[in-house]
């Protein structure tokens, strides 16, 4: 049974602080201001729409499915994030 975005918004609230993984191994933190998440290793934003836009898309193959949401390597990236991925 895949998970209600509620349950995934809330897991990644709680990895702020820890870092996560890119795919081409760039490591990152992400913070909650405002409904949106603000990343250490640009100066984007993941909007809460934008998140639960990718989560509607999975399971995810690749980033490129990704390309018109938000920025996409960092949302495969938290999506992908061991302890959130086994939610879904």
């Amino acid at each position: 049974m895949k998970a209600n975005y509620e349950s995934v918004w809330t897991k990644v609230v709680d990895l702020e602080g820890p870092a996560f993984t890119q795919l081409r191994g760039k490591r990152s933190t992400c913070e909650e201001r405002a409904n949106s998440l603000h990343l250490s290793t640009t100066n984007q934003s993941l909007t809460r729409s934008e998140l639960e836009k990718a989560f509607e898309m999975m399971p995810l193959a690749s980033t490129v499915q990704l390309r018109h949401v938000g920025p996409p390597s960092y949302l495969y990236a938290l999506l992908m994030v061991p302890r959130i991925r086994v939610a879904l």
